[in-house]
């Protein structure tokens, strides 16, 4: 008596096209990130001519974030 085998059907997906789509737009990401100019205040600061440079810690100014 003979048996009929099954036959298995595997259906495997191939990953190599969704991995270098991904790895592209990675890429592309990367590297127009560093085009991008993201707006910033400008300061100017100005050079005193009269003042005097001075280590005294009594005279030092600090800001302190509250909250």
């Amino acid at each position: 008596m003979e048996f009929e085998r099954r036959r298995h059907n595997h259906a495997h997906m191939n990953i190599a096209p969704p991995v270098d789509v991904v790895f592209l737009v990675l890429l592309f990401f990367m590297l127009t990130s560093h085009f991008i100019q993201e707006p910033a205040i400008k300061i100017i600061f100005t050079q005193s001519k009269t003042s005097k440079f001075t280590t005294d810690p009594e005279s030092e100014l600090s800001i302190h974030k509250m909250g």
